[in-house]
């Protein structure tokens, strides 16, 4: 908690605190941000200090909920707000000021990270001086054999060229002749149908309703997210698009796809279920907004 300290010698002052519930959060992950203070009634004015409205960086989800208590001679005041972040990196919660009489009592700031799916193995080395080398003698025989290998492969090529069989284009799945919505259903009732979960291929099952997702953005919206990555696909549709109950909500599937295809998390087939069965809920809410 990061307060105003009190002595002995002024627990008859104002004073605030804050605290969160977390200092690390995953991009879209909830945390509790909490307001303490305790002013005494000769300084009180009947007027409480307000909570922001607004946080750079982050996203309050629930207006603040504020608890008071009085005692004989003080006012104690607490401000729970829960919030969130779309942005990754460190951030912020900035010092807050509020008057209290004829003085203005200010909070510490607090760091927060938001973190992206954390990857394992991601080894990091120091960074040493360069050191010269000195260079080999030419060696022509390797650019020989390099040079004869081409010429092989040019006349294996052409060769294929010649006389490969011609196969009729396959369809492409930006030209589905289904509609964005009906091609996203139809893909996540294959995935479903599949049982990837249940023969243990959640990378499959994960990977699978990702594309879906892209895919639909890219036809329904014209989106360019296929090399989007989570963070940058929940920037897009913050504004004008989802909510805030339903952009956390796919903030919580892109996560748990994240963390079974990249950092190998065993999700369990309940969970998979639970992701198609949300994932649909999020496509239609886009559809119905978009109509």
């Amino acid at each position: 908690m990061a307060c105003l300290p009190v002595s002995a010698q002024d627990k008859q002052e104002a004073y605030l605190g804050t605290e969160v519930t977390r200092r690390k959060i995953l991009i879209g992950e909830p945390f509790t941000l909490i307001l303490k203070g305790s002013i005494p009634l000769k300084d009180f004015n009947g007027q409480l200090p307000p909570f922001p409205d607004t946080i750079p960086h982050f996203e309050i989800l629930e207006a603040a909920r504020l608890d008071t208590a009085r005692s004989a001679d003080r006012l104690l005041v607490t401000y729970t707000a829960k919030m969130t972040s779309f942005d990754s990196g460190h951030w912020v919660v900035p010092s807050m000021g509020f008057r209290v009489g004829k003085n203005v009592l200010r909070t510490d700031s607090i760091g927060m990270d938001v973190l992206t799916v954390a990857l394992e193995g991601n080894d990091y080395r120091d960074i040493h001086e360069i050191v010269e080398v000195e260079a080999p003698p030419f060696n022509w025989k390797p650019w020989a054999a390099g040079a004869l290998g081409t010429v092989l492969l040019a006349l294996l090529i052409w060769y294929y060229l010649r006389n490969r069989k011609k196969k009729s284009p396959e369809p492409s799945l930006y030209d589905s002749k289904l509609s964005p919505f009906d091609q996203a259903m139809q893909g996540l009732k294959s995935i479903r149908e599949s049982g990837h979960m249940g023969k243990g291929e959640p990378v499959a099952h994960y990977g699978g309703m990702y594309e879906v997702f892209r895919i639909y953005l890219i036809r329904k919206f014209n989106m360019p997210v296929m090399s989007d990555t989570t963070g940058e696909i929940l920037a897009r549709l913050q504004d004008g698009h989802l909510n805030r109950e339903m952009l956390g909500k796919l903030a919580a599937v892109l996560r748990l796809s994240d963390a079974a295809k990249f950092a190998k998390y065993p999700s369990t087939q309940e969970e998979g279920m639970e992701a198609i069965g949300t994932l649909e809920e999020i496509i239609r809410t886009l559809n119905q907004q978009s109509s």
